[in-house]
């Protein structure tokens, strides 16, 4: 295992899965009656189990807790607990493999963190669970590691055989007990109850023998009718059901009285500052503008994603060129930086505040205009091309271990190489960024519909604002709803898309023409009048042709390789 995680202490209790509970019925993530509870079109809990501890009043929408009479169906001495007991504290339980994922899934919402189920319940190598942000059910490997950590002990305590109850709540009352009452149970970590109690359902399927090829970070069997189980439960009494290897299948549909869970969630990796970046949601918006960009037409965006706050600026472009000529991924002179054959930024053009030499890449000060002479560090990059661009994606991705999108492959089509698909950073599609600009309410500008003045935007006023290029963010009331900057003014920004155009009817997630001889750029530069800054507004540059007005923000599609900004 190549990461470190988070694992919970207990079980999930009922108590804990109730209030998550409630809170997803509440916030529409769940359907409920007396008898179930679903989503995805899977049953999560079944309420009508005589063994199930929740319940639900249909009238009130309202999820309670329920005391059970139990007797020695499971093989205990007699009625579990005659005095009555706290549910409260006990592990869920009739609770099916969906309904622990959906668990997960729902705690990393209350939190802010992506969900990594979200009814997808692949477990191939495109649904990786150690990239996931947010909780989840372990795999196997994680669950054994924990168990019995790097000394191959028999047991989560060590080699002691758990004889009696003094160890594990194994065949001791017929039923569960509180969470955490054993503490010679203890794992080295002193994380609690791995063995006794409930079966812990795993993120895995279950496969008969393990995956000899799966030797790092294993994630188990591609396809299978069953989930892995690990641990044992308070029924077990032969000793070797309660070591930390036994192992056991259920059908992810099925619930029981004996089989529960805990979450886990990989660690945060620590990384270089990503860029700061903007949550999108998905929605449906009129994209384009009667008499000026047409045909207007309807566009559904179907995924979430990852908009820069800012322009890249000089200096987050100087430190990607560091990096990719130290990384081999560039070569540099006095007057061009180039990869895959292309140039990628024009050092010679009167515009470009980068220079190059003795081996060393450094920032000019400002050329003209109202700051200049002062540092440019914080000025939107210009003099790039849209390879320039692209490529400045790609290292990005390099640098937090994240697959790079373009690699050199120019296409963007939705057969061979779909940006919404990609993992690592990009250029917004044009529907992405007018709908950041713009979102559903089809106003002009991304303030508003008030027209442009110099204090919202860098723009040409019947007379240049500033006459160059401006700090980032330095027109907070031009900014978005959202709170993006700069998307109106200062720079062009180049997008992902080949600039053709558009096509009448209804879109979704568009990616532009197949083909084209110039890329879409969007919203107008310190250089334009207001009609330029209209969000709807759209022109096209040849891809090879740096400017000194033209820069770009970055773009990510939220996935569970996303990180948090």
């Amino acid at each position: 295992l190549t990461h470190d995680f988070w694992m919970d202490v207990t079980e999930v209790t009922n108590q804990d899965y109730l209030n998550v509970l409630q809170w997803a019925y509440d916030q529409g993530h769940v359907t409920a009656t007396a008898a179930t509870v679903q989503a995805y079109g899977q049953v999560l809990v079944n309420l009508a189990d005589p063994d199930c501890e929740l319940a639900f009043d249909v009238e009130t929408g309202v999820f309670t807790l329920l005391a059970r009479d139990h007797t020695t169906e499971y093989g205990g001495p007699g009625p579990a607990y005659p005095n009555g007991y706290d549910p409260g504290r006990h592990p869920v339980k009739e609770v099916t493999w969906y309904g622990a994922a959906c668990y997960c899934d729902w705690r990393s919402l209350q939190e802010g963190l992506v969900p990594f189920y979200q009814g997808n319940w692949s477990t191939d190598s495109s649904h990786n669970p150690y990239a996931s942000d947010g909780y989840r059910l372990p795999t196997e490997a994680e669950w054994e590691y924990t168990a019995r950590y790097n000394d191959d002990r028999l047991y989560p305590w060590g080699n002691t055989e758990p004889l009696g109850c003094e160890y594990a709540n194994l065949n001791c009352v017929g039923w569960s007990k509180t969470v955490g009452l054993f503490p010679l149970s203890d794992n080295a970590l002193g994380i609690k109850d791995l063995i006794g109690n409930i079966l812990e359902m795993t993120n895995d399927r279950y496969g008969s023998e393990y995956l000899l090829t799966e030797t790092t970070d294993p994630i188990g069997p591609a396809a299978g009718i069953n989930r892995a189980c690990r641990g044992s439960d308070f029924g077990y009494a032969p000793l070797v059901y309660a070591q930390s290897t036994t192992r056991q299948a259920v059908r992810p549909e099925n619930s029981r009285a004996w089989i529960g869970f805990r979450a886990v969630r990989s660690e945060p990796i620590v990384l270089p500052d990503p860029p700061s970046m903007i949550l999108v949601p998905a929605g449906t918006f009129m994209m384009g503008q009667a008499g000026f960009v047409e045909p207007v037409h309807e566009v559904a965006l179907t995924h979430n994603f990852l908009l820069g706050v800012t322009e890249v600026t000089n200096q987050d472009y100087l430190e990607g060129l560091e990096w990719a000529l130290a990384h081999g991924y560039i070569s540099a002179s006095q007057a061009s930086v180039t990869a895959y054959g292309v140039e990628l930024l024009d050092l010679n053009d009167g515009s470009c505040q980068i220079a190059f030499a003795n081996g060393q890449f450094s920032l000019l000060p400002v050329l003209n205009g109202t700051y200049q002479g002062e540092s440019s560090a914080t000025h939107p990059v210009t003099s790039v091309s849209w390879y320039g661009a692209a490529c400045y994606c790609d290292w990005m991705s390099l640098q937090e271990g994240l697959p790079s999108y373009y690699n050199g492959d120019w296409a963007n089509t939705p057969a061979s190489n779909n940006p919404y698909l990609a993992q690592g950073y990009r250029l917004p599609t044009e529907a992405e960024w007018e709908y950041a600009s713009r979102l559903d309410d089809g106003r002009d500008y991304p303030w508003g519909n008030s027209l442009p003045s110099c204090d919202k935007a860098n723009m040409d006023d019947n007379g240049q604002c500033i006459g160059w290029t401006s700090p980032v963010a330095t027109h907070p009331i031009g900014g978005s709803l959202y709170g993006l900057q700069d998307l109106a003014g200062n720079v062009w920004e180049w997008q992902n898309d080949w600039y053709a155009p558009y096509t009448a009817g209804f879109a979704t997630d568009p990616v532009g023409s197949a083909t084209g001889d110039r890329r879409a750029r969007r919203g107008g530069s310190y250089l334009n009048a207001a009609i330029y800054q209209l969000c709807a507004g759209r022109y096209g540059t040849f891809p090879s042709s740096p400017h000194g007005s033209i820069g770009f923000r970055v773009c990510q599609t939220v996935t569970n390789s996303s990180r948090s900004r």
